[in-house]
């Protein structure tokens, strides 16, 4: 009975120590950002998977201009995420910015949200930007987004890699036909 009581005791004890305090852990939550422009005001929306990661989060609104984009104002966002940035009458192209935030963790727990960047928007003529719009980079697109995305796009796209592997059948082909030369052919009969 002594032997069972220590060996018990032993045992609970070393799952104790094993165990040990919750594990440390980091976590990072996902953010999206959305803006417009109504042609007196910027607004959008930052949302994500943890509702802590949408109030009160720093908010910049930047123009794109050659030479580098600049910041044009920031602002907190409400309880509910929204953002709005009153600026009437601007013209150019500009996107929204949402920093990083650190969340309150317990002992060894780091949580935080991640930053995140709009689609571009054109103020003075509306709209969003589409694949080919915008300055530089593949298609013209350097805010994330994914060029070729309309319906001519991935038309464009399609007849392009179709070209490319009939290239790629008749390069195959003609070196084939190289290699055998006109020699193998005679030595077959």
């Amino acid at each position: 009975m002594r032997r069972t009581s220590i060996f018990a005791l032993t045992l609970l004890l070393g799952l104790v120590v094993a165990t040990g305090p919750a594990q440390a852990h980091a976590r990072k939550f996902s953010t999206r950002v959305s803006l417009s422009y109504d042609g007196s005001a910027f607004s959008g929306q930052v949302s994500s998977n943890n509702a802590a990661c949408e109030s009160a989060r720093n908010v910049t609104l930047f123009q794109r201009a050659v030479g580098g984009d600049v910041a044009r104002s920031s602002t907190t966002t409400g309880s509910d995420g929204s953002f709005s940035f009153a600026l009437p009458g601007e013209n150019g192209l500009f996107y929204a910015v949402v920093s990083s935030k650190n969340l309150p963790g317990g002992y060894a727990h780091s949580h935080s949200c991640n930053g995140a960047r709009s689609r571009t928007v054109r103020a003075g003529t509306g709209g969003v930007l589409g694949a080919g719009e915008g300055r530089g980079g593949l298609g013209g697109v350097t805010d994330g987004s994914l060029p070729f995305t309309g319906s001519q796009g991935v038309m464009s796209l399609t007849a392009l890699a179709a070209l490319l592997i009939a290239a790629g059948v008749v390069l195959v082909r003609r070196n084939r036909a190289r290699s055998r030369g006109p020699s193998s052919t005679n030595q077959l009969m």
